[in-house]
């Protein structure tokens, strides 16, 4: 889940000033939300084609 602050050129080029505008973001995938409620411990499985796996979720 990484997040953090934009970088000032982003800022730039949707037509903000970055000397009057900040920002701060949050990076969480769905993968992660369902890895949190079906207790899987690994991301992996989800971008394998282990159709043992993936067709759980169904």
């Amino acid at each position: 889940m990484p997040g953090g602050t934009p970088h000032p050129n982003v800022l730039r080029a949707a037509g903000l000033d970055p000397a009057v505008w900040t920002g701060f973001y949050i990076n969480i995938g769905l993968d992660r939300l369902v890895m949190m409620r079906t207790g899987v411990d690994d991301v992996r499985l989800f971008h394998s084609a282990d159709l043992r796996f993936l067709t759980q979720f169904r």
